[in-house]
């Protein structure tokens, strides 16, 4: 004689026999079978030839079920999988069902008391951090299923039961798309910190016994010499020999945001940076210089001056890629009390050049830009030194990392030695060493 969940799990080799049971009989065949519900077996259309694994049942909640309900021969190696209340599964590695492990949160019962009647939901559990994360990345609850390889009616009922845990909306949906909520913008943030927290108290045990797993990424800014850059390349190569270093090329507030999504280590930026949770290290000052039309005005000048900015049509970077060419440069200007006339914000220092061969207005960059070798232009510095730009080094705060701290020595060996001599010796000496 059949069990009641003998008999479920018969009916499940069928969508019709899924959908003839009782609802208390779908909810607890769900559960055994490790779905949420049987709505999600359905919709997945998993079919009895498909799953060709044996399934046994001992000890099922209250039930005191030992009933074999698989008619087929396992045809491959398998796991057995332990839960909360002591349902013990064979489960074939090759079955479809093998992802849809019984979640005990999940269930409205086990979600609702433990065993003691002690709630069982004291936080929120680290995957549906990274959940939220996607669908807030992706703004699109489909692609987000796909991303997480999660079934998109098993990743809403997620979110929902999140919501009523939280008591607040995280996102909103509607014909125009799905938005996060002031509620749901505040749990993102944490969310990512959350989840790169976890990765690095991985990453952090695995490099205290040298075993970085994965890459390790380093940004830098293209305003950076490049003979910075080959020389941290050099000593990262021969520090850490068997790490993959990966160098990546963005804009300081570009690698501000990679630091805290944890798609970064650590990232060679132009300081000023400002992000909460992140830390920055100066290491070295540049002087910015002027490039001008070979036929400027100011071309015949030795130096120029602060002042001989004024009411000049000038070519800046962009201030919300590089901090220090926005809010910064403006306030310096107003000390100064010198007002260019900005004739345009560049993205790259290429960019800013071309506006100079062919419209014959001045730029304001960094000394790198001079190793463009431009046709018809010249460089002229600054007879003070407001105009600067620092070099440093940024990353997330507290961070463990045995690269990070090799790094941070080799700046502090090779720059900070020479700080006591004037600005423009240092620079001069800086830069012999490389």
């Amino acid at each position: 004689m059949q069990t009641k969940t003998g008999r479920a799990f018969v009916a499940a080799s069928s969508e019709e026999g899924i959908e003839r049971l009782s609802p208390n009989v779908r909810a607890h065949t769900a559960t055994i079978i490790g779905y949420h519900d049987l709505d999600t077996l359905i919709s997945e259309r998993v079919s009895p030839e498909a799953d060709r694994s044996r399934i046994s049942l001992r000890k099922c909640m209250d039930c005191r079920i030992e009933n074999d309900v698989a008619q087929h021969q396992p045809v491959g190696p398998r796991q057995t999988i332990h839960d909360e209340v002591g349902l013990t599964r064979d489960i074939e590695r090759n079955s479809p069902l093998a992802q849809f492990r019984p979640q005990p949160d999940q269930h409205p019962r086990w979600r609702a008391r433990g065993r003691a009647g002690v709630p069982m939901f004291p936080g929120v559990e680290l995957r549906l951090y990274r959940y939220v994360a996607a669908i807030a990345e992706e703004l699109n609850f489909t692609r987000a299923s796909a991303k997480l390889h999660v079934a998109q009616p098993a990743l809403s009922r997620q979110i929902k039961q999140l919501e009523d845990y939280l008591g607040t909306l995280l996102f909103e949906r509607d014909r125009r798309g799905v938005r996060l909520t002031p509620a749901g913008e505040a749990f993102n943030a944490e969310a990512r910190l959350t989840l790169f927290h976890a990765q690095r108290a991985v990453d952090g045990a695995r490099a205290a016994k040298g075993q970085q797993k994965g890459p390790w990424k380093l940004g830098y800014t293209p305003l950076l010499d490049r003979r910075i850059l080959a020389k941290v390349r050099q000593h990262l190569s021969a520090a850490h020999p068997t790490v993959d270093i990966q160098l990546a090329s963005s804009y300081t507030s570009e690698q501000a945001d990679a630091l805290m999504r944890g798609k970064l280590q650590a990232g060679l930026v132009i300081l000023p940076i400002r992000e909460e949770g992140l830390t920055s290290e100066g290491f070295h000052r540049q002087a910015l210089v002027l490039a001008l039309p070979e036929h400027h005005p100011l071309a015949g000048k030795a130096v120029v001056e602060l002042s001989d900015l004024d009411r000049l049509p000038l070519v800046v970077l962009r201030g919300d890629l590089e901090p220090r060419f926005g809010e910064d440069l403006k306030r310096i200007f107003g000390v100064a009390r010198v007002q260019p006339r900005i004739f345009s914000e560049a993205t790259t220092q290429a960019e800013a050049l071309e506006f100079v061969a062919d419209e014959g207005v001045a730029a304001l960059t960094m000394p790198s830009a001079e190793y463009l070798r431009p046709e018809g232009i010249v460089f002229r510095s600054f007879a003070d030194e407001f105009l600067t730009a620092e070099v440093g080094l940024a990353y997330l705060a507290d961070n463990g990392s045995v690269i990070l701290a090799s790094l941070r020595k080799f700046l502090v060996e090779t720059f900070k030695p020479l700080a006591v001599r004037g600005s423009r010796d240092r620079q001069a000496r800086q830069m012999a060493l490389f």
